[in-house]
């Protein structure tokens, strides 16, 4: 069982949001509440980096193929940063959403893209190279929880109120598409007809 020692206070002092292991579990990445985010080495169980935020911290997700980290923070906004680097800030996308960020995901297997579910039932898509919005969905139940299949192919969700988890085909994966301009309104979407015993 890995056990951090409080030796040196270097422990989070609230609780703690996520947490995220590189693919050869030689760091490990954690999130708090209390505004930071620490990098620690795995093997020695030690502290190398802290982060410090100006707002708690509620979601991180760690792409293991770049070793990017996203997190999500209580103003609302994303931001990335590189693990490698000591936690260097590569981008920021401030003020996403107009309630509560339920989930965050990278887009597979290509990981340019960020994409973000919240309580205003939005599903926002962002291009991680040029820092743009890119898509824009909003349900008539918000999601909770979002996934990308590591093909590309599909992005699972699920939702307020029900026990179904739905795929959602991506276009990019078996077309070419050619962002023309940043969406200025949500594209409303209905959840798919279910069976009764849903």
């Amino acid at each position: 069982m890995f056990s951090l020692l409080n030796e040196d206070n270097s422990l989070h002092t609230k609780e703690v949001t996520g947490l995220g292991i590189d693919l050869l579990n030689h760091h490990l990445v954690s999130c708090s509440l209390d505004h930071t985010i620490k990098l620690w080495d795995f093997y020695r169980q030690k502290l190398t980096k802290t982060y410090m935020n100006d707002y708690p911290i509620d979601n991180l997700v760690y792409n293991r193929s770049n070793n990017l980290i996203a997190i999500s923070t209580g103003d609302l906004s994303l931001i990335i940063l590189n693990v490698k680097d000591g936690l260097k800030k590569v981008r920021t996308f401030p003020k996403v959403a107009d309630n509560k960020i339920t989930d965050i995901c990278f887009s597979q297997p290509d990981s340019k893209w960020l994409i973000c579910s919240s309580l205003d039932k939005s599903l926002k898509i962002f291009d991680i190279l040029t820092g743009c919005l890119i898509d824009w969905i909003q349900f008539k139940k918000a999601p909770l929880s979002i996934d990308f299949a590591l093909s590309g192919e599909f992005l699972a969700t699920s939702h307020v109120g029900s026990k179904a988890v739905f795929l959602w085909s991506n276009k990019a994966f078996f077309s070419n598409i050619v962002v023309q301009k940043v969406p200025s309104a949500p594209v409303q979407i209905d959840l798919p007809t279910l069976s009764s015993s849903e």
